[in-house]
């Protein structure tokens, strides 16, 4: 897609179906696994958008991100809350979020030699779904 002669966004998604329950709230997880083999760090920043049986979009509450070490190596944790109120099948759509492709977006001091780490945004990458109803 190019949007002038010199601006090209690129993006890479990918499109899931799955089930949902009427008058539940689920938690969509989906964790980015870091690309940091090497000196060069990179991490794919997700997008989420569910779309119901009529190709409606879904509202969800997005969550703040956090790190962790659960995944294997750095992931990033992204969280929305969705408050569905049909029974039906519904399909996620998991895209790059590229607003900010190939720059440092997150850095990180390491231990035990103190070290700054710069992770830079990808539009690909290693990522786990996770839908999990709220009780």
């Amino acid at each position: 897609m190019t949007y002038g002669e010199k601006e090209k966004i690129y993006t890479n998604y990918k499109g899931y179906n799955f089930d949902l329950k009427s008058n539940k709230k689920y938690r969509l997880t989906i964790s980015s696994i870091c690309d940091c083999f090497g000196f060069k760090k990179y991490i794919f920043i997700p997008l989420a958008s569910i779309l119901d049986q009529n190709g409606r979009t879904i509202k969800m509450e997005e969550l703040p991100d956090n790190f962790d070490y659960r995944n294997g190596p750095l992931s990033l944790n992204k969280t929305w809350i969705i408050n569905n109120t049909a029974d039906g099948n519904y399909k996620l759509y998991v895209a790059s979020n590229n607003t900010n492709l190939d720059q440092s977006l997150y850095k990180f001091l390491t231990t035990p030699v103190p070290m700054t780490i710069n992770i830079k945004s990808s539009i690909g990458g290693k990522f786990k779904i996770s839908i999990e109803e709220i009780k």
